[in-house]
């Protein structure tokens, strides 16, 4: 059995299934298709970004991801950035945005990383885009920074 919701306005429908299976009894099955308003879904052009520095040495380029909506809509959304050791060394150049769905004009966030004062060594963080109007917010992005020892060749 199939339900094709795609003629249906959004709300909820009752009906029944009857199985007449021959010298059996009866059996009738109720069925429920609850069918929602079509929303925006995040799409995030990249899961990850890595990055290399050299302690004591400049920053690594810039890094960008779109921000899509591939459900209907537009999606206003917004970023949250976190770093697990480390300190302030993850920044977004966008706090928030609005993708709308079918455009071909895609907004970007630059991501960039501060290594001046870390250590030699491994560090994660990641970018939260959140959207009160996505199916599917939030969608993470994760970030990896390999500081090198001074001196080094990235």
């Amino acid at each position: 059995m199939t339900a094709s919701p795609s003629a249906l306005s959004a709300g909820t429908y009752s009906g029944l299934v009857t199985i007449r299976p021959s010298g059996l009894d009866t059996v009738t099955i109720p069925v429920t298709l609850a069918v929602s308003d079509v929303q925006g879904k995040l799409l995030v052009s990249q899961r990850g970004l890595s990055f290399t520095a050299v302690s004591q040495g400049g920053a690594p380029l810039p890094q960008s991801l779109g921000v899509l909506n591939v459900g209907a809509g537009s999606l206003n959304w917004t970023t949250r950035v976190s770093t697990f050791r480390g300190g302030d060394w993850l920044r977004a150049t966008s706090a928030s945005g609005a993708s709308a769905a079918n455009s071909l004009i895609v907004p970007t966030v630059d991501v960039t990383v501060v290594p001046r004062n870390l250590a030699p060594g491994e560090y994660q963080g990641q970018i939260e885009f959140l959207s009160n109007g996505a199916v599917n917010s939030p969608q993470r992005v994760t970030v990896s920074l390999q500081v090198l020892p001074p001196g080094s060749n990235p």
